[in-house]
């Protein structure tokens, strides 16, 4: 039992390795000049209310791209540290 605690705490450990990975990438893309421009973009166009007035497939689809956005500024604004 002792021997699988350990593999599920690498997993924890590698599941939090990738997440601090992807958090560097999508910061590193977001923080240039040119990525701050287009998640300005993106905020003015999926950055608002999410609902669609009945049609709620539409309302599905903006709050999944307002979650992107979300994550994406989250990511740009963790310290080097946070990540």
């Amino acid at each position: 039992m002792i021997k699988r605690a350990g593999i599920d705490e690498a997993r924890k450990r590698t599941g939090i390795d990738e997440a601090r990975r992807r958090a560097m990438v999508v910061s590193r893309v977001f923080g240039s000049p040119d990525g701050q421009e287009a998640l300005k973009i993106m905020a003015q166009l999926f950055g608002g209310s999410c609902y669609a007035k009945g049609d709620p497939y539409h309302t599905a689809y903006l709050e999944g791209a307002r979650d992107v956005l979300l994550y994406i500024q989250q990511c740009t604004s963790l310290t080097s540290k946070e990540v």
